[in-house]
């Protein structure tokens, strides 16, 4: 069995790179690591878009880990340019939200209301547990839910919609080795009215629970889901992945339990980077997800 060292980062597509760099700075503290780009053509099936050449800009964002931690990967599409995202994606399964501490509600809610973004103070219960949140968006109406915690700030999870739990559960426990913990109510109250609720599990790689997780998530009407359109440069979340020490072990190990798995591919992220070996595969309900390694080599 081969296990992932640890998730990489998720991919936040963007109409402006530079306004959501200094977004993300202003809300949330996140440091810039650097830009990326397609300094040559890639092939777009990975991400949605077979039989087009992909150019993009963009820049890893981390918290104060750096790259000891999952960071944002931001892009801003050039070739073909960012599409909007439809209002529909909103309920569609796959990549929901991203999750993070931060030091103090009250300061986070007022630097999103400087950004005129939409705020509400919500009560998030799963199982016994209740928290105080803060729900939002990003720019380009990407989920934030925000939780007051230490340390802060930091990138603490996605979550992730699902038609279908079990599936979703046997897939990153089976087939991705992660834990996976018992499924448990969830339930997102806002001013006493019920805003979403249904079924959530917890699951981590080994060893790192407090390091970073995914929350998989299914509504209490999963049957009444719209179906996803999203593509590889449609604004928001699209692909998130995790960092592979040896990327022919990780795709011997991924075709056992998914045999449609295509082989590895050569990413260019800049001519100061050395390609970057990725493979990319989807979850049973089409997220994009990604092993790589060699992310950081110069």
């Amino acid at each position: 069995m081969y296990s992932s060292r640890y998730f990489a980062h998720v991919n936040i597509n963007t109409a402006d790179y530079d306004r959501a760099e200094q977004f993300y700075a202003d809300v949330l503290g996140l440091s810039s690591l650097g830009p990326t780009s397609a300094n040559r053509p890639q092939d777009g099936t990975p991400f949605g878009l077979a039989g087009q050449e992909l150019g993009w800009r963009g820049g890893f964002l981390a918290d104060e880990r750096g790259l000891k931690g999952p960071v944002l990967d931001i892009l801003e599409w050039t070739a073909p340019a960012t599409a909007p995202s439809p209002a529909e994606e909103d309920g569609a399964p796959g990549l929901r939200a991203v999750g993070f501490a931060v030091a103090s509600l009250e300061t986070v809610t007022a630097a999103l209301e400087s950004y005129q973004r939409p705020v509400q103070r919500a009560r998030l219960t799963v199982g016994e547990a209740v928290t105080e949140i803060v729900l939002s968006t990003d720019l380009d109406g990407t989920r934030l839910e925000l939780r007051e915690a230490q340390p802060a700030p930091r990138y603490e999870y996605n979550r992730l919609l699902t038609r279908d739990l079990a599936a979703s559960r046997a897939f990153y426990g089976d087939v991705l080795h992660l834990i996976c913990e018992p499924p448990q109510a969830y339930r997102v109250e806002v001013d006493g009215a019920v805003l979403e609720s249904g079924t959530t599990v917890r699951a981590y790689l080994d060893g790192q629970s407090a390091k970073f997780w995914l929350n998989l998530t299914q509504p209490d009407d999963p049957a009444a889901m719209p179906v996803s359109s999203r593509k590889g440069n449609t604004a928001g979340l699209f692909r998130m992945a995790l960092l592979s020490d040896d990327i022919d072990a990780s795709y011997a190990d991924l075709v056992k339990g998914l045999p449609s798995a295509q082989p590895p591919v050569d990413v260019h992220v800049g001519a100061e980077y050395v390609p970057v070996k990725a493979l990319f595969f989807q979850d049973p309900d089409g997220t994009v997800v990604e092993y790589l390694v060699g992310m950081w080599a110069s």
